[in-house]
């Protein structure tokens, strides 16, 4: 979890968008989690690992989420 990967964006639905790893592990972005970016399928970009126990993987695409992920793999103090 907290883990950083690019990423190329798979399918897109109303409620956001199916993104796979390198290895092909499939992680869902919901739409809130998507931001003012607008993925299209075969797009290349970041994803954050916000929880790896549900199936498939939950991540984001905010650079906020990005920043504290950086924050918990580092033990830098969280934003506030």
């Amino acid at each position: 979890m907290h883990e950083e990967h690019a990423v190329m964006v798979g399918r897109r639905v109303p409620w956001g968008v199916f993104v796979a790893l390198d290895d092909k592990t499939e992680v869902f972005v919901d739409a809130a989690k998507v931001g003012h970016l607008d993925p299209r399928s075969g797009d290349r970009c970041v994803v954050v690992i916000l929880d790896d126990e549900r199936s498939p993987a939950r991540g984001s695409l905010l650079d906020v989420d990005r920043e504290v992920a950086r924050r918990h793999r580092t033990g830098e103090q969280p934003l506030r």
